[in-house]
């Protein structure tokens, strides 16, 4: 989702680089040594440039912290924005790289190199064809930290409204402005990245929940009934306080907006990111179908079928799009 962006300190290896290092904590990833462990996953390193060779059509720096090294490997012409900042590297800097693992039996160093998101969301476009419409948000993700939560991977609230509010500009549809929600602060949220990490010195943020007063109707795959709203305040008293968009992951969420006879039929087939930026998308169609090919297991052909959609959106994230083998189901 984030793409690729370096910044890099005038400092020596010691304290400043320490602690800048203790500040990945509250990232995706706590040092290069687990790298293996989020292969094909989102992930976030800090550390000081041991290497560097920047090429004609490629750059790779091997990045080392205080748990190892990584090389990250970058394809210049994809990347001209980051001509500027390849540019002022140099051995000792100290830079903070958003990218995707992925393993390589050319790389020495343990098998380990790191991808931009932006060059592999490049050629997913690319491979789709001129058929299929692509809603590049890198643009307005890119450097906004504020977006994403500190201690779990999915973008926050005001991360999705952003993502929302590109996609209906996209498409040429209304959308309310922020200043029609009422924003409710949930104190202590802890994510799945502090679950994973073990550190859990770390302190707690907020989760916020947007509401736009709208009767929206809720039914999934797994439960019998209604559920009016799109949250499930319940779930606020769980460990994974997250699953209170939508009420976490289900085969199959269904959102009914009553107050919008007629504005169309989306469906989202999507991983998690899609529980908080769903809550959106129901503000702008008559009914919203969110899909999860993890758990859904009949022909997504037969459900377009039945249900006449009017728009289809594909919302992963890269991680799970480059790994999940369920995509079968979409015939």
């Amino acid at each position: 989702r984030r793409e690729s962006k370096h910044d890099f300190l005038t400092t020596h290896y010691g304290k400043a680089l320490v602690s800048s290092l203790l500040e990945q904590f509250e990232g995706n990833l706590a040092g290069v040594q687990r790298i293996k462990d989020h292969l094909d996953t989102e992930i976030k390193l800090q550390g000081f440039v041991e290497n560097f060779r920047n090429g004609k059509a490629m750059a790779f720096i091997v990045l080392k912290d205080i748990t190892g090294k990584v090389q990250i490997t970058i394809e210049k012409e994809q990347h001209p924005e980051l001509e500027e900042v390849l540019a002022q590297i140099t051995p000792d800097s100290v830079i903070t790289v958003y990218g995707t693992a992925v393993a390589s039996e050319y790389v020495k160093m343990g098998g380990k190199e790191m991808y931009p998101d932006s060059r592999i969301i490049s050629d997913l476009y690319h491979m789709a064809g001129e058929s299929v419409r692509s809603v590049n948000v890198t643009s307005i993700l890119e450097g906004r930290e504020d977006y994403y939560y500190r201690t779990d991977h999915h973008w926050n609230s005001e991360g999705a409204y952003a993502v929302y509010s590109e996609y209906m500009d996209f498409l040429g549809r209304e959308y309310p402005d922020v200043d029609a929600f009422r924003i409710e602060t949930i104190p202590g949220f802890l994510g799945s990245t502090y679950s994973r990490s073990a550190l859990w010195s770390i302190p707690s943020e907020d989760l916020a929940l947007w509401h736009s007063g709208t009767e929206l109707l809720v039914t999934n795959g797994e439960t019998e009934g209604v559920h009016e709203g799109v949250f499930y305040p319940e779930r606020l008293a769980e460990a994974d306080k997250y699953t209170v968009f939508l009420d976490g992951n289900h085969s199959m969420v269904r959102i009914e907006n009553p107050k919008l006879q007629g504005a169309g039929k989306l469906l989202v087939i999507r991983d998690s990111y899609a529980n908080s930026l769903g809550c959106f998308l129901a503000e702008s169609y008559e009914t919203v179908v969110l899909v999860d090919m993890r758990y859904y297991k009949k022909a997504v052909s037969e459900l377009c079928a039945q249900e006449g959609f009017t728009d289809i959106l594909i919302c992963y994230s890269i991680g799970n799009f480059m790994t999940d083998t369920n995509l079968v189901w979409l015939r």
